[in-house]
């Protein structure tokens, strides 16, 4: 069993204003600016919860270049390990999307900290609310590096490359504005379930 660590000394600078808490290994590092919100202490926790199950190494792929140049290497739970051959980063909106999701449906009183959160965790909602996945997968598939099972659940197929940069795409464009693209964005994924 895992022993989950929880932490104020951040051995990281923040990453950007969004950022109150993040996962190394299996500890959360808060921002000291949390502790003394009880609520929020308790959402936050709740949010990097999802995270902590996620294993320690990530899991190699054949590389798939991407549109921007970027190439896709691994996955690392539900987040997608990316190289421009210098560095890599992770794009993680899907696997906070699924972490929005399962912190608001196992503790009902949980809130979502800002619109770019909220409305990513709207269109993960709304794909459990219609079966495509559930919280079971999305935590099975966090827990053993499944990106590419968690697609082809949501999908109901085996996904292409191409699928997955459409769903990273998606997502991404969820995140990234502060309108409601919610409904626009199941209409592309339903026109990708179809294909």
């Amino acid at each position: 069993m895992k022993t989950i660590t929880i932490s104020s000394d951040n051995p990281e600078d923040k990453k950007n204003e969004t950022t109150l808490a993040h996962v190394k290994s299996h500890c959360i590092y808060l921002d000291p600016e949390i502790l003394t919100d009880n609520i929020l202490l308790k959402n936050t926790i709740t949010h990097e919860l999802f995270h902590t199950i996620k294993p320690d190494s990530l899991t190699i792929v054949d590389p798939y270049t991407l549109k921007d140049g970027y190439s896709i290497i691994g996955y690392h739970g539900l987040s997608i390990v990316v190289s421009n051959g210098k560095e890599q980063t992770q794009f993680w909106v899907i696997e906070d999307a699924a972490a929005e999701a399962c912190a608001s449906l196992y503790y009902p009183e949980y809130s979502v900290p800002n619109i770019y959160y909220a409305n990513v965790w709207s269109l993960m909602l709304k794909i459990i609310h219609k079966w495509w996945v559930d919280t079971n997968d999305l935590i099975q598939c966090q827990s053993n590096n499944g990106f590419e099972f968690f697609c082809e659940i949501l999908l109901n197929k085996k996904p292409t490359p191409q699928d997955i940069e459409s769903l990273m795409g998606i997502f991404n464009e969820v995140y990234m504005t502060q309108d409601d693209l919610t409904e626009e964005a199941l209409k592309k994924i339903e026109k990708i379930k179809n294909q």
